[in-house]
């Protein structure tokens, strides 16, 4: 497929999908008061999600900041302490396109700071499965989000919400909202134009899907790995053949260029071009919902060195037991002869456990690789530890 007809391919599927057209329409109903306000809230980032409190028919939980979220989602323990009853059905769908089916009910106060947002529909769910850094009550999805316009500073964690549009310097970026409630903006790849879903839930960079875009980029050199490529609220997706491009490229809006390029990852289960935050936070962004425009302010979390030390091994917990859900082309991997589901067992001599949680795991591991150390993992049915060096990882595969 060439660049220009896949580019109104993206369009015609944008505009026209009738995904989620009845959630669109009920996300958009509710008020906002006061009319006029300006007001902020304190937020924690921690691997590329937003978190901050908010109160639903005064009850405080924490949420995460998903304009992804067709509507805004409660935990359905979270929902029934809020007194939310369930009146409808919906089919939900993940980041990964994973589908169940949820019910749908009406939160008769969404309170962010001093402003509440009422009788907005929102979507009970279950929430055991999110692969979060901390325990949340659901997402403030786009139903919320689409009502106000948004400052969100990354350096110093602070989100400011407003009535009226934010006017600050920067790349200003139209969007359009497609029938799924999402925000649409068309960028440019080497001055081709492409339609990208701004999902400000994904902790990734720029994901798109592999069918699609593989005869854009076909004999490329880049990062092959097999097995689960994302986790998202229904858990692990497929195993895949994916892979990433770590090498820069002209990224940009308009005429303007947009100094740092995203790492592009080619995935199966992306409906969409997709932009997260994986990369978005290296910029102070601004989501003005009146005049349907980010603008773009880079801060001083930007940064020109995209590569890093990496052991070219995942694992995650699956029905109890850490097991090894994705695997790179590198040295580590051929050499130790790893294959996918094997259970790790302990962590440099450390029960998995006594790690904590995944996201501590996870943080641990990221430490000791930019660190240049070498991670030993027992793996069950292994005589002996198996021992991953650290270390770069190159281009070992042609896109095909």
């Amino acid at each position: 497929m060439m660049w220009k007809e896949l580019r109104h391919f993206l369009l015609w599927a944008i505009l026209s999908t009738p995904f989620y057209v009845l959630a669109q329409v009920q996300a958009n109903l509710g008020t906002v008061e006061p009319v006029q306000f300006l007001s902020e809230t304190n937020f924690d980032f921690q691997q590329n999600h937003i978190y901050f409190k908010a109160k639903i028919n005064g009850i405080e939980g924490i949420f995460i900041f998903d304009n992804g979220f067709t509507v805004t989602g409660l935990d359905n323990d979270f929902a029934a302490r809020c007194g939310i009853v369930a009146d409808s059905s919906i089919t939900l769908a993940d980041a990964n396109e994973a589908e169940a089916q949820g019910k749908m009910g009406s939160a008769g106060l969404i309170q962010i700071a001093e402003v509440n947002f009422k009788n907005t529909r929102v979507a009970i769910i279950d929430t055991d499965g999110l692969p979060a850094c901390q325990k949340v009550d659901g997402f403030i999805g786009s139903s919320v989000i689409n009502k106000a316009n948004w400052k969100i500073d990354f350096v110093q964690k602070l989100l400011q919400f407003s009535s009226r549009p934010f006017i600050d310097p920067g790349l200003r970026c139209s969007y359009t909202i497609s029938r799924s409630n999402r925000h649409f903006i068309e960028f440019k790849y080497e001055g081709v134009p492409f339609w990208v879903h701004i999902d400000l839930g994904s902790s990734g960079e720029l994901e798109l899907n592999k069918e699609a875009f593989t005869p854009i980029f076909a004999g490329l050199p880049a990062q092959m790995n097999i097995g689960a490529s994302s986790l998202a609220l229904f858990g692990l997706n497929a195993v895949d053949t994916f892979y990433t491009l770590n090498r820069p490229f002209k990224f940009g809006y308009d005429k303007y260029q947009i100094t740092n390029s995203p790492r592009i990852e080619l995935q199966r289960d992306v409906e969409y071009a997709r932009l997260g935050l994986g990369y978005l936070h290296q910029f102070n962004l601004i989501i003005n919902s009146d005049a349907k425009e980010y603008i773009l302010s880079p801060n001083k979390l930007l940064s020109s060195i995209r590569e890093e030390k990496d052991y070219g091994v995942v694992f995650y917990p699956v029905e109890g037991q850490q097991r090894l859900v994705r695997l790179s082309a590198c040295e580590n991997v051929a050499r130790l002869g790893l294959t996918l589901g094997e259970v790790v067992e302990k962590v440099d001599g450390r029960a998995v456990e006594s790690l904590g949680d995944w996201c501590a795991i996870k943080t641990y591991i990221r430490a000791k690789a930019n660190r240049g150390e070498a991670l030993r993992l027992k793996i069950r049915g292994r005589k002996e530890e198996c021992v991953l060096q650290a270390d770069y990882h190159p281009a070992h595969s042609i896109i095909r």
